[in-house]
């Protein structure tokens, strides 16, 4: 019985050992593919970026062909230079793309998995010059069980037809994140979304409403401060708290009966929270003591004092 059992132990460390090999060597694999495929994509940046600069008439042959994922980052290649690229000419891309045929590969891949997996080949395709093709295929998508599918659904369509990007988004059912605001805020940085503010604060449509804060946040429009007033007094709360934080990060006055009926409704805890962003964007005792009164001010003095003396002597 011993004899047994000192077998079946011997056997199963030779398995463990033999399991903890193949895993080094698939580690090693990786290492030296990622470092493989990053010099692939620094030696391709030149001829692309000749490319499009005009230097380069004809598509060029890219080191990127070498690779094994050459589809797929050649797509996350043209995707990072299209972000960083302003007002480039995007016909020589899609041709290039088209010849590489990494549209196909990346609705494949959407094709084939599913969650996070098809909702990243899905917005790398919105980064990229979109196709007729490519945004029959991925309506199919609109009702997919994840929410980052979705709303990677979306951007794709956005990306391609920038005319309706407005009506896309008011159609577009689930009230929007953060997260997904400043992805679509991706496409304004590419001069696909006006920069109108006006028109997207006095919508009725929430989503455009959040997009419009945070336009009004990101570019620091300080005259849109009355356009903020009525939806701090919002019964959307999520859609209040954005425009609030927009309306003291433009370090507007304190004293207005919608901003101080919105602190006021607050509990302890998130006003104790907010003493410290106001504290942080700058505000004094006397331009918050319409906030929180004399039993909180001491403790807001403190916060300013503490800011104050990080800022001297930091």
């Amino acid at each position: 019985m011993n004899g047994w059992f000192e077998w079946l132990f011997v056997g199963a460390v030779a398995v463990g050992c033999i399991y903890l090999s193949i895993l080094l060597c698939d580690a090693t694999l990786q290492r030296r593919r990622a470092a493989r495929e990053g010099l692939l994509m620094r030696r391709s940046v030149s001829d692309l970026v000749r490319m499009m600069v005009g230097e380069e008439r004809s598509i060029p042959r890219l080191s990127l062909d070498r690779a094994v994922r050459h589809r797929l980052l050649l797509g996350e290649l043209i995707a990072r230079l299209t972000a960083a690229v302003y007002g480039c000419d995007p016909f020589p891309l899609a041709k290039l793309l088209c010849r590489s045929k990494v549209d196909r590969a990346l609705l494949r891949i959407a094709k084939r998995t599913r969650g996070l997996r098809r909702a990243c080949a899905l917005k790398l395709l919105a980064d990229l010059p979109s196709f007729e093709l490519v945004v029959r295929t991925v309506a199919r998508y609109r009702d997919d069980a994840s929410r980052e599918v979705r709303f990677a659904v979306l951007l794709v369509e956005t990306a391609s037809d920038p005319h309706r990007v407005l009506q896309r988004i008011a159609d577009y059912e689930e009230p929007l994140s953060r997260c997904e605001v400043a992805e679509l805020l991706h496409l304004l940085r590419r001069g696909l979304l006006p920069i109108a503010y006006r028109p997207l604060l006095e919508s009725e449509n929430g989503n455009l409403q959040r997009l419009g804060v945070v336009l009004v946040e990101l570019f620091a429009i300080e005259e849109a401060d009355r356009l903020l007033l009525p939806l701090i007094a919002s019964q959307d709360r999520e859609l209040a708290a954005w425009a609030f934080r927009a309306y003291y990060l433009l370090h507007r006055p304190l004293r207005r009966k919608e901003v101080v009926a919105y602190v006021r409704q607050m509990d302890r805890i998130d006003r104790c929270i907010l003493m410290r962003s106001l504290a942080l964007a700058g505000y004094t005792e006397s331009q918050a003591r319409w906030l929180f009164g004399e039993k909180l001010m001491p403790r807001y003095g403190a916060l300013v004092a503490s800011f104050k003396r990080s800022l001297v002597c930091g």
